[in-house]
């Protein structure tokens, strides 16, 4: 009956819409896989905030850092709006490596790579590796391999818990010949993907409740974080 009504032997059939809807059937099939849920590292799982906070940062660019520093720090502006927001707040961490930053790709996909084999543990991991991010450092990592680079990211993700072989195991290629990437290739596709989408070009970059906040300084203390919270919570 469909075959009667729209194709090619129909009456009034116009082949230039019948062969339009062959090649959007074809584009469809072809079309880059899309994500099952939405992209970013959430802190708080289930969560239903009334304020949606997106970091953009590159896990290689100090600024980055300073910013993650007062937010996650022990002391820091998200554990103290914990305590004062009853769960109103949610905090999403979007990769962002930049190419001036070579390393940034692999300390990103090391970072996807606790997000699929232990996702608790990713923003211990965020945190252990900001830690020691100057080891990544031009001056230190200019030598190392790609493989150098992710046998130690990988041991980093080990002192939160993550199973170092299975970090490594979705570090590695998916297949021995070509450049067909590895484990996490798409995964990081993705996050290149959603933050060009967002127009995010420089790190840090800040989203809240889905608009840019220029406003948000890499150099705000835990006290700024907090204090801007605060105002939008009550408004």
């Amino acid at each position: 009956e469909f075959a009667q009504t729209v194709g090619p032997n129909s009456r009034g059939h116009n082949s230039f819409a019948w062969a339009g809807m062959l090649f959007l059937a074809i584009a469809a099939s072809a079309a880059p896989p899309l994500p099952k849920a939405p992209v970013g590292f959430r802190l708080f799982p289930g969560r239903a905030p009334a304020l949606d906070v997106h970091l953009y940062h590159d896990l290689c660019c100090p600024f980055s850092r300073q910013m993650f520093e007062a937010l996650c720090g022990d002391s820091g502006a998200i554990a103290q709006l914990e305590k004062q927001s009853e769960g109103r707040v949610q905090w999403t961490y979007h990769c962002v490596p930049q190419p001036w930053h070579a390393q940034s790709a692999c300390m990103h996909e090391a970072s996807l790579a606790v997000e699929a084999a232990a996702p608790e543990k990713t923003w211990s991991f965020l945190a252990a590796l900001n830690a020691q991010q100057q080891d990544f450092f031009d001056e230190h990592a200019m030598d190392y391999s790609r493989r150098d680079l992710y046998k130690r990211l990988a041991s980093i993700a080990s002192t939160v818990g993550c199973e170092e072989e299975a970090i490594l195991q979705l570090l590695s290629p998916l297949e021995p010949t070509g450049n067909s990437g590895i484990g996490v290739t798409q995964a990081l596709k993705w996050h290149v993907r959603h933050h060009r989408a967002a127009g995010v070009h420089v790190t840090p970059t800040v989203f809240v409740n889905g608009i840019e906040a220029p406003q948000v300084s890499s150099g705000w203390s835990s006290t700024e974080w907090v204090d801007f919270c605060d105002g939008l919570l009550k408004n």
